[in-house]
This record gives structure tokens, sequence and C-alpha cells, in this order.
């Protein structure tokens, strides 16, 4: 039996050919593994690599694409455009050869480390203590902003005390792991209180068990893994210290990673295929090639910018908000954002009222036109998204609503609305402006302050709930004149 391993969520791509050991009951090895050491070149480099791994030496004359049994790839998290290249290839093997695909999860690999270390719950004699020993495996991998894609995985606790010693309940050498956190994109700091938790938890049941204490002792291993162990050394190193000094007497803790070695960065194609093979004995994971899809564990970073407005804006988007003056059948949408999202609103009769008889009122709208990106034909208007109302009393502008709908903030949107009414008033002879903003809303005064507001006064608990509200005046030199 050959099962092809594809490994390409790291910066080293890696493809690996394993097969079973006939001399060794439901036993696999490696035959051969070919890697790049050029990063993230996995598109160049993959087919070379697939061709690499398949000519394993003398024997390969008889080792075929059409020999593989079955195809295992890893599909992530990790890289994104990595993660992709691998799935693709894999899942097109997969169509051309009619072979079915492992999909194995970067993280859960390193549960292999379980079985290859034998780090499974166990007796062991030190210094004529019995002491019970548990372990972890706990892959990191940098997901930027003091974030990781991490899980926590411990071996099986199957201790009984009888006759005043451990025992281990486990005879027949069982590899199984227990999930303490399967895997998520989080903050280093959750996943390490996570794992402080299962470690306390753990502590007590031995406790309660009568196997913590003074005549026996408890070993706690913790072996993390993966890029995060280089990029968030220095949290790693804090984390261990703060163990170390809570550890009681009957305890120990041996907290484990190294930032210099490979084996901690990277995963490879040799845990992805031992890993599929090992859990095809427990599972069935076996999938067509359209069944086959990347896990990126959250969505790519670039589409969560352009969702919260952070990028793509000003090169694609930016052109197609428009302000323009409000007209009577705005009222609708302008009385519905200000209910939702002022204290103090009109309805719409009472909006359209002001638009149509107050002759110092001036409502302008930003409008979202139907023209998605430069090169697209003009659809028509498509929203109104943001609205501003000020009042011209005696040269003088007193701004009373800037709202923009929440789907669309971050785009510039209320810059846009304020710096149109500054010049529609500079044409009107407004020599200055005056608004009042909540004293909380940190976001808004820093937006008004950009257009030359300075704060000249508090207004003591003057919204609903107590907020002070901010006086804030902007003066031309022709006023202050």
């Amino acid at each position: 039996m050959f099962i092809l391993a594809i490994e390409t969520t790291g910066k080293i791509g890696s493809v690996s050919l394993i097969t079973k050991d006939e001399s060794k009951h439901d036993s696999f090895e490696v035959v051969k593994t070919a890697k790049t050491f050029e990063p993230m070149s996995h598109l160049k480099n993959l087919p070379g690599l697939i061709h690499e791994a398949m000519n394993s030496g003398e024997d390969s004359s008889f080792i075929g694409m059409q020999d593989i049994d079955a195809i295992a790839v890893s599909i992530g998290p990790g890289s994104f455009t990595g993660t992709r290249i691998g799935v693709s290839v894999a899942r097109s093997l997969a169509q051309a050869l009619g072979k079915p695909i492992i999909p194995v999860g970067s993280l859960e690999m390193w549960k292999w480390k379980l079985k290859q270390h034998k780090l499974h719950s166990r007796e062991e004699v030190a210094e004529g203590r019995k002491m019970a020993l548990t372990k972890y495996v706990v892959p990191i991998y940098n997901a930027r902003r003091g974030q990781v894609y991490g899980s926590i995985f411990r071996s099986e606790n199957n201790f009984l005390k009888s006759d005043d010693s451990i025992k281990s309940n486990d005879s027949t050498e069982n590899e199984a792991c227990i999930e303490v956190h399967s895997g998520s994109c989080l903050m280093l700091e959750d996943l390490l209180q996570k794992l402080e938790t299962d470690i306390e938890e753990t502590s007590q049941g031995l406790k309660n068990k009568g196997m913590a204490s003074h005549n026996n002792h408890h070993r706690f291993e913790i072996n993390f893994y993966g890029d995060g162990c280089k990029v968030y050394e220095s949290t790693l190193a804090e984390w261990k210290s703060k163990q170390l000094e809570k550890c009681l007497d009957n305890i120990e803790i041996d907290i484990i990673w190294n930032s210099k070695d490979e084996e901690y960065f990277e995963p490879n194609s040799e845990l992805v295929g031992l890993f599929a093979a090992e859990i095809m004995r427990t599972e069935n994971r076996l999938k067509k090639y359209d069944e086959v899809l990347p896990d990126y564990m959250r969505i790519p970073e670039a589409e969560a910018k352009l969702k919260a407005g952070l990028i793509g804006v000003k090169k694609n988007e930016k052109k197609n908000y428009y302000v323009r003056t409000a007209t009577p059948e705005d009222a609708n949408i302008i009385a519905e954002m200000a209910a939702k999202y002022l204290t103090h609103s009109w309805d719409a009769d009472e909006i359209r009222k002001d638009m149509e008889q107050n002759p110092n009122s001036r409502y302008f709208v930003v409008v979202r036109s139907g023209k998605a990106f430069p090169g697209q034909a003009y659809r028509g208007e498509s929203e109104v998204v943001g609205y501003i109302l000020y009042w011209n009393v005696l040269g003088q502008g007193e701004i009373h609503d800037v709202v923009v709908s929440e789907d669309f903030r971050r785009r510039g949107l209320g810059r846009k609305l304020v710096n149109h009414i500054l010049r529609t008033g500079r044409h009107e002879g407004v020599c200055d402006f005056t608004l009042e903003v909540r004293s909380r809303n940190e976001a808004a005064i820093k937006l008004y302050e950009e257009f030359g507001f300075r704060s000249e006064g508090i207004r003591k608990g003057y919204y609903d709930n107590a907020d002070d509200a901010v006086i804030m005046w902007r003066r031309t030199e022709k006023a202050n004149k």
C-alpha cells in the first residue's frame, strides 16, 4: 500500500511517499521525502517534488502513479496561497488517477508526535519514586497580530490507584489522545490560558485520586511546535517562567520548544502521510476529489480588510461614493438612519417639512453608486449610506447630524460629508461652524479636529445616558478678525 503525502501550508513545501511496513502489523514507514529549500515556491516546485518522491531508488520502476492507493494532503490552516496550491494539486491527481484523498489538518497532524515519541500516559520510575507522566503537544502557527492557529493535544490519562502504587490502565500501549482544544485562530495568550487551565484541572484530578501525594510525583511535559515558537518566543518564555513558579513540590513541569530547529517551524509531508495512515485504522476519511476543500480557519486577511473597508476603497471604491443635496424623497431613509444611530431623531414627515419649509436647513446624503469597480458599466444609483445636516444661522453653521450606516464605516465617508458642507458653507459665506459630540466618541472628535474644530466647552450630562457633550467650534480667520 502506498500513500502520496503533500504538504504546502508552510513556507517549505514537501512531498513524501509512505508505504506499509510488512514486517510490522499496521505500521507505515517513509519511503522517500522531497522538499524545497526555496520558501513559498510551491507552485513552481511541487510537480518536481512529486516526481522526486516517486523516484525512490532501485525499486522505482515498480512504483508508478497508478500504484498509489491514496493521496494525503494538508488542508490548512496555514499559508492561504500555499494551502490552495496543495489542495488543488491533490484534487487534480485524485481526479486523473481515480484515487481517494485523505484530508489532514495542519494542526491535527502533530498528534503523530504522541505516537512517534510514545508521548502517552504511562508509569515512570524516577529516583526510586513512582512518577506519572502526562505529555502535551501544542502546535502554534503565526496568524499575525498576536494571533495563532493553535491546538492542544494531551496524552490520555488512564491511571488507577491500587495498593498505594500507581498503575496504568493502558496495558496495550494505547496512543489515544485528548483534544483539549481542537483548533482555532485565537490570541496566543488565550490558548496558553486554556492550556494552563487544563494542567490545573488534570493536577486536581490526580490529587483527588490520591496520585499526587508526597509519595507520588506527577510530571507534565509540554511540547510546542510550529513557527509560532520563534515568532512568539518571548511570550512563551514568560509563560514558562510563570508555570515554573507555580509548581508544587510533587509536580514537575517541563516546557519544550526549539526556535532554531526547522522541525519545530514547519509542518512536513512525513507527518501528513504517517498521520493519514494512522487515522485510516480508526476512521473512514477517504474522500472524493471534489469533497476536499481548504480549511483556512478564518477568511483571508485581504478579504477581512476589504469587508472592514480598510483596503480597496481608495483605489476601487472611493470614486463610487458621492455626495449630493438630499431631496424629500430621501426623508424616509434619513429618518431610518437617524432612528437607528441617534439618541434624538425626527420622523420622515418632520425631516421632509424641515427640508421644504426651513430656508436655513441643509441636508446632504452620501450615495453608493451602482458602479462597483473601474471599467464596469454604470448601473445607476444604488443606495443612500449616510447623511449630514447643518443649519445656516446668521452666517454660522450649526452641524446637527453626521451619520454613516454601520456597514459602510471606515471608508472615509464621514470625512467626505464634513468636507462637503465646509466647502458648501464657504460658498454661502458661513464663517464658522459648531457642533456637539459625545465626550466618549473619540473617533468623531479626532475627525473634527482634523478639520480644525476645537473644544470650547462641555455640557454636563447632556445625553440621555448622562454622557457629557463636547462643544466644538471651527473658526475661520475671517471670523476672528
